[in-house]
C-alpha cells in the first residue's frame, strides 16, 4: 500500500450499490438473476462517513434496486444529520414507501419509465402492474415535497430501444402530465437490443426536431448519442454490438479522469475504479480482477491510495479511451470528457460537469 495517491483531486462523488438484486425482470438487464447480497448497514455508513471526510459532496445508490436493501430507511437517516447530498436511482415499484424518507432529505430520485402505456412499460420491465405502481410513486414523492417544503429533484428515465421507440412521438403530449421535473432519454446499451430500420430512423429524427422546436415545460435531457444516431454517425454494426459510445468518439479519443474524482462500491463490498469496470460484465458476478480492493478488508482511504488504484490511473491518464472497448464504450462521461478535460487543463470547478441531476 502507498501512503500517497496520484489522483488530481480528492474525492468528490461515491456510487453505491446496496444490492445487486433487483424486483423486475426487465428484457434489457440480468440483474434480476443475481443473488441476494446486501452490503452491511454499518460498514456502509462508515464508508459514507469516511468518503465525507475525504471531500465527497454526493453519493449515488444503484443496483440492482437500491430500496431492496432491508436497512434503506436507516441509510436515509444518515443524511438528516450530514451535508453529503445523495441520489437514488429507482425502478419506483417501492416508491410510494420511501417516498417520505427521500423527501425529508432532500434527495433527488430517478425512475425509469420505459414505455408510454402500461402494456409498454410492463413487457419491458417483465411484471405486471410495473407502470400503476411506478406513477404512484412518482405522485407520493412530489406529494411528500411538497409537505417538507423542499426542492428534492425527481427526474425519469426513458431508455430508448426497438420494442418502445414508437412511443417517443406519443411523448410530445404525455411528458408534462408525468409530473416529473425532467426526462432524460437515452438509447440501450447491450448487444443485440435494438436493430434500427428505416422508420425507426423516422421517429427519432421527428422526436429530436420537435424537443429542439418547440420543447415542453418539463427539462428535456437527450443524450448526445441519439442525435449522433439520427444523424448517421453511428452505424447500425455499432448499435449492434451496444457500443455507441466507442463508435462515436474511437475517431476523437480523450483520455479519462473518473478514476481521479470518484469510486464505486459493490454489493459484496469490492471497490472498481468506476461503475463500468464492474457492470459492464454480464455475468452473475462481476469480474473481480478488476475491483480495486474491498471495504469490508480496508478504508476508503487506504483503496483511495493503493497501488492497485494508483497503477489503474497512471494506465487511463496517457492512453486513449477508445483503446479500452470492452471498458469503455457503453460509459455515460464519455459525453462529458471533453468540458472534463478542458477545466483540469484550465484547472476550473468541475461541478458542472457533475450535474446531480443527470
Amino acid at each position: 500500500m502507498s501512503e500517497k495517491n496520484n489522483a488530481l483531486f480528492n474525492l468528490q462523488e461515491l456510487f453505491v450499490e446496496p444490492t445487486a438484486h433487483c424486483n423486475e425482470a426487465c428484457t434489457m438487464c440480468n440483474r434480476w438473476k443475481w443473488p441476494k447480497q446486501f452490503l452491511d448497514l454499518d460498514n456502509l455508513v462508515a464508508r459514507l462517513e469516511e468518503a465525507e471526510k475525504m471531500g465527497a459532496k454526493r453519493v449515488r445508490f444503484s443496483g440492482g434496486e437500491p430500496l431492496l436493501h432491508p436497512h434503506f430507511q436507516k441509510l436515509m437517516d444518515y443524511f438528516k444529520s450530514h451535508k453529503m447530498h445523495c441520489l437514488v436511482y429507482t425502478n419506483g415499484l417501492l416508491l410510494p414507501n420511501y417516498a417520505e424518507e427521500l423527501a425529508s432529505v432532500n434527495a433527488a430520485v430517478s425512475v425509469s419509465i420505459d414505455g408510454l402505456t402500461a402494456e409498454t412499460h410492463d413487457h419491458i420491465r417483465g411484471i405486471n402492474g410495473a407502470y400503476d405502481n411506478t406513477h404512484k410513486g412518482i405522485e407520493a414523492f412530489l406529494n411528500a415535497r411538497k409537505k417538507y417544503n423542499g426542492n428534492s429533484h425527481i427526474s425519469a428515465n426513458f431508455t430508448v430501444q426497438e420494442q418502445n421507440i414508437k412511443d417517443l412521438l406519443n411523448y410530445r403530449n404525455a411528458i408534462d402530465s408525468i409530473g416529473v421535473d425532467q426526462i432524460r432519454f437515452a438509447i440501450i446499451h447491450r448487444p443485440g437490443a435494438i436493430n434500427f430500420n428505416s422508420a425507426m430512423y423516422g421517429v427519432l429524427r421527428s422526436f429530436l426536431e420537435w424537443a429542439e422546436k418547440d420543447p415542453p415545460k418539463t427539462r428535456l435531457l437527450i443524450h448526445p448519442q441519439l442525435y449522433a444516431i439520427a444523424n448517421g454517425h453511428i452505424s447500425k454494426e455499432s448499435l449492434a454490438e451496444g457500443l455507441p459510445s466507442y463508435a462515436l468518439f474511437a475517431r476523437e479519443p480523450l483520455p479519462c479522469y473518473v478514476s481521479h474524482f470518484s469510486m464505486m462500491v459493490a454489493p459484496t463490498g469490492d471497490v472498481y475504479p468506476c461503475i463500468h469496470s464492474f457492470r459492464d460484465n454480464e455475468k452473475q458476478s462481476a469480474d473481480r480482477a478488476r475491483r480495486i480492493g474491498n471495504v469490508c478488508e480496508q478504508s476508503l482511504q487506504e483503496i483511495w491510495n493503493n497501488q492497485p488504484y494508483n497503477s489503474f490511473r497512471s494506465n487511463t491518464i496517457p492512453v486513449r479511451i477508445s483503446d479500452a472497448k470492452e471498458l469503455c464504450g457503453i460509459c455515460e462521461y464519455y459525453f462529458k470528457l471533453k468540458e472534463i478535460h478542458q477545466k483540469i487543463l484550465c484547472k476550473e470547478n468541475l461541478e458542472p460537469c457533475l450535474n446531480l441531476n443527470t
